[in-house]
C-alpha cells in the first residue's frame, strides 16, 4: 500500500505508530488520513484520545443461539473448555454468557435461548442447510478434532483445507452448527 504525501509526512512527525493490527480509512477517527499501511495506526491527538476514553465501537459480546441454557453452559464449558462469565436470572431465561480463557480478553459469547419462534425458524433452517451459527478459532485443528471426538462431539465430516483455512463443522448439541477454523501459517 503507498501512502500518499500527507500520510507521509505525518508518518515523519509520529503521527503513526507500529501497531499488531491492520488499518484501513475507517480506522483513522480524524478523517485526515487514508491508505494506512499495515502495521501502523493514526496516534494524532483526536484518534488518540477517542482510543482512551473507548469512545470507538467495540465488539465485546455476540451470540448463539441455544434451545436449552444448562445443556448449552455444559456443552460449551464441559466439552469445548470456556469458561462461564455471566449468570444472571431474566425470567424464565438467563444472561449467560462464556469466554474462551484462550480468546480475545472482554469478548464474551451470550447462550441466548431462543424463546421467540421465528428463531426457532431460522435456528433450525440454518441447521438443515448446513449453514453455520458461528466459527470458533484453532491453532491445531487436527488435535481438537481428535479431543472433541473423543468427547463425543458429533462432526460434518473431517478437517479439510480450503486454501486460507482449514475447517471443520461441528454440532454443538443445542441447535448449531459451529465451523471449528484453523488459519493457514
Amino acid at each position: 500500500m503507498v501512502l500518499n504525501d500527507f500520510c507521509r509526512i505525518a508518518a515523519s512527525v509520529r503521527f503513526y505508530r507500529l501497531c499488531e493490527e491492520r488499518v484501513n480509512e475507517d480506522d483513522c477517527l480524524c478523517g485526515r488520513f487514508s491508505d494506512i499501511p499495515v502495521r501502523m495506526r493514526c496516534v494524532c491527538d483526536n484518534c488518540l484520545t477517542s482510543q482512551k476514553t473507548g469512545d470507538s465501537v467495540q465488539i465485546r459480546l455476540a451470540s448463539v443461539m441455544v434451545d436449552n441454557q444448562e445443556n448449552a453452559l455444559r456443552f460449551y464449558t464441559t466439552v469445548l473448555g470456556f469458561v462461564k462469565n455471566k449468570d444472571i436470572p431474566m425470567g424464565p431465561f438467563r444472561w449467560l454468557t462464556v469466554s474462551s480463557p484462550e480468546g480475545a480478553e472482554g469478548v464474551e459469547l451470550v447462550l441466548e435461548p431462543v424463546g421467540f419462534a421465528p428463531a426457532q425458524t431460522y435456528q433450525k433452517a440454518l441447521f438443515a442447510a448446513g449453514v453455520p451459527a458461528t466459527a470458533f478459532i484453532t491453532n491445531n485443528i487436527g488435535s481438537e478434532y481428535q479431543r472433541l471426538k473423543t468427547l463425543g462431539v458429533s462432526f460434518r465430516g473431517e478437517p479439510k483445507n480450503m486454501g486460507p483455512i482449514t475447517a471443520v463443522l461441528f454440532e454443538d448439541t443445542c441447535g448449531n452448527l459451529i465451523n471449528l477454523v484453523q488459519p493457514a501459517p
